[in-house]
């Protein structure tokens, strides 16, 4: 269950990210829809590389619930520094820790859970875990426009951050110091 909860937290923080991000790069980097455009790209081909390469050399030298107490914290943080960025080119120092955090996020939470599950229910287990995702991507965007119109429009962004950091802190507390 405390995978479930850190996995959903993760995936709040995630789409809160997506969903607001372009409303950052625009007002604060002057960022067109192409600017944005490329700026998602430059991420997704990180995230593909960290899948194709990195995860495969991560997993022989680290478990799942190692990497895990590493990306939770280095993805939100990443975005922190994301806000902070004052330059466009910042972003391609930034992104790159961002995407890196969330392939190997990605892979090894859905690793974890599958090991931990005994064998007869993985495939319910896995089940329920896409639901969580699933749930964890519908609130954000619901949200999302109500908090940047009364708070400010880096305001989810800000969410986004925390949501990853409440991630790994689940995680850390419930899972791995029990």
């Amino acid at each position: 269950r405390i995978l479930y909860l850190s996995n959903f937290l993760y995936f709040c923080g995630f789409t809160f990210f997506v969903t607001f991000i372009s409303v950052f790069l625009i007002k604060h980097l002057d960022f067109s829809q192409g600017n944005i455009g490329d700026f998602f790209s430059y991420i997704g081909l990180w995230i593909a590389f960290t899948q194709a390469v990195i995860t495969r050399q991560v997993a022989k030298y680290l478990p799942e619930k190692r990497v895990l107490s590493f990306t939770f914290f280095s993805g939100g943080i990443a975005v922190a520094l994301i806000l902070l960025t004052g330059a466009w080119w910042h972003l391609f120092l930034v992104a790159p820790i961002f995407a890196v955090s969330n392939g190997l996020t990605f892979a090894n939470m859905a690793g974890l859970i599958s090991r931990s599950a005994d064998q007869k229910i993985q495939g319910e287990v896995l089940g329920i875990n896409a639901s969580v995702q699933a749930l964890g991507q519908l609130i954000p965007p619901v949200i999302s426009g109500i908090i940047a119109a009364y708070i400010s429009p880096e305001a989810p962004v800000v969410a986004a951050s925390l949501m990853m950091i409440i991630a790994g802190t689940t995680f850390l507390l419930f899972f791995c110091f029990w």
